[in-house]
């Protein structure tokens, strides 16, 4: 669940500073905040916000919320928000349900979130028909109901919301909620790849490289996989870790594994940790250490990767006292750090 915490974080940060590009071409008057000119944006906007322009209340809780032209205060945008949602103008409902969700400016209200995001999704808003994919896909204020999410996924796809149209392609190729379908979900991961979507890639390098929907082609797959990875995107470096530590359509190395494995080991990945681990235990692009062996396993097992945990106490035999005291106390330094990136 701490996954999903910081996912719905992000999806809600991505949403609130977006929304403004979303409106960018609806008014002429909104060009002043555009340009950053927020002094002048913010005596345009407020008078029509206070006689009851939705648009205008809605841009009043995006400037609340980014802190531009006033000072930032997440309880005013949800007010604002607040205003127009209640005149059915669908951003406001969207935003307006991702802070109850997260519990900004407003308390946490996991009802309200669904009824907001709902209104939204029903307008046609494809972020918030996104959204309740997310919802009912990961049983986050609803039931777990794939079907549901599937529904929610198509009309957003279909509105060319690339991280969508990811989500739909990967319901296709694992059948959940839909009949399995791998050319369906091919298509789906190439419009999403194609718009830059990086998991997109990612999804879609795999299946070059496993023949999912595709004929095997490992040049592709690996071209997909190292673009993927290149942006920072922790399961295709595991994932092309994986292939380069085997020297699966490229030349083995370990080094180049072992970096690949750390950069998304320091994402939180579990199975990158133990990947890491792993090559610390054996000696692979790295000194042979049983101390960091166990701290990454150890890491592996608290990001929920319950495979790991007899390595890890395989690893735990062969230290002393001293050593299981000192690689304990950097885990939870490790933890610390953890906790601070997913609340922030």
């Amino acid at each position: 669940m701490d996954f999903l915490r910081s996912q719905w974080f992000f999806l809600s940060l991505l949403f609130l500073a977006s929304a403004c590009k979303c409106l960018a071409q609806d008014r002429d008057s909104w060009q002043s905040y555009d340009e950053g000119d927020y002094t002048k944006a913010l005596k345009e906007t407020r008078p029509l916000a206070e006689r009851g322009d939705p648009e205008a209340q809605f841009r009043l809780g995006l400037m609340y919320a980014d802190g531009n032209g006033v000072p930032q205060s997440h309880e005013d945008a949800a007010d604002w928000y607040g205003k127009a949602a209640r005149q059915k103008y669908g951003p406001a409902q969207m935003n307006l349900g991702l802070l109850y969700l997260v519990g900004d400016g407003v308390p946490k209200d996991a009802k309200l979130a669904r009824t907001w995001l709902t209104a939204a999704a029903e307008q046609g808003v494809a972020r918030a028909q996104f959204a309740m994919g997310l919802l009912h896909s990961d049983g986050v204020s609803a039931a777990q109901d794939d079907a549901e999410a599937a529904k929610w996924f198509q009309l957003a796809a279909k509105e060319g919301l690339a991280v969508a149209q990811c989500s739909l392609g990967s319901l296709y190729m694992s059948g959940r909620g839909v009949e399995k379908d791998e050319k369906e979900g091919i298509k789906w991961l190439r419009r999403a790849a194609r718009q830059g979507d990086v998991s997109a890639m990612e999804k879609l390098g795999m299946a070059y490289v496993e023949g999912a929907g595709v004929e095997i082609d490992l040049e592709e797959g690996i071209r997909l996989l190292r673009q993927a990875a290149d942006a920072g995107n922790a399961v295709a470096q595991t994932n092309l870790g994986l292939l380069v530590l085997r020297g699966t359509g490229v030349p083995q190395s370990d080094p180049e594994a072992l970096e690949l494995f750390r950069k998304a080991a320091e994402q939180g990945l579990a199975s990158a940790r133990s990947r890491l681990g792993s090559m610390h235990e054996h000696g692979r692009g790295v000194p042979q250490d049983n101390i960091q062996a166990y701290i990454w396993y150890s890491l592996a097992v608290l990001a929920g990767d319950e495979g790991t945990v007899p390595l890890r106490d395989r690893v735990e035999r062969k230290l002393d006292a001293e050593q299981l005291e000192g690689a304990l106390e950097v885990i939870g330094e490790r933890e610390f750090i953890d906790g601070a990136r997913q609340t922030r």
